[in-house]
């Protein structure tokens, strides 16, 4: 299984976030990889980037981003830390060595994910 995001507080509860080789941005910006169209979220709030064998998170914005409830502007993510970026909150999984490239809900890799309406919307 390779690294991935799960979203365990927030809009899409339960998604998955497959972060493959390239990692992913999250913002409120339509560039973003993952966008959240939320005021407390920065147009380009962090990137989760690739470094050896572990992501990093970046904080890009200034709104801010919390891992396991600390204010981080980079850190080295372990299995299990929790990120929360505005109203959502994502526990990072990192690779296990096994190979599984698919989203839990779409079988697609690095899609650009729109929250539009958390009760409702999820647009690939």
């Amino acid at each position: 299984m390779q690294a991935k995001l799960t979203i365990i507080q927030g809009p899409f509860k339960g998604r998955e976030i497959n972060l493959g080789t390239k990692g992913c941005s999250i913002g409120r910006a339509s560039s973003n990889t993952f966008v959240i169209p939320d005021i407390t979220v920065s147009r380009e709030h962090a990137t989760l980037v690739l470094k050896g064998n572990e992501f990093i998170i970046i904080d890009k914005g200034l709104n801010g981003v919390r891992v396991n409830g600390a204010l981080e502007t980079s850190r080295q993510l372990k299995n299990f830390d929790v990120i929360e970026i505005g109203p959502c909150a994502f526990q990072y999984s990192g690779n296990t060595g096994e190979d599984d490239d698919s989203f839990k809900d779409n079988r697609r890799t690095h899609e650009k994910t729109v929250l539009r309406d958390p009760e409702k919307t999820l647009v690939h």
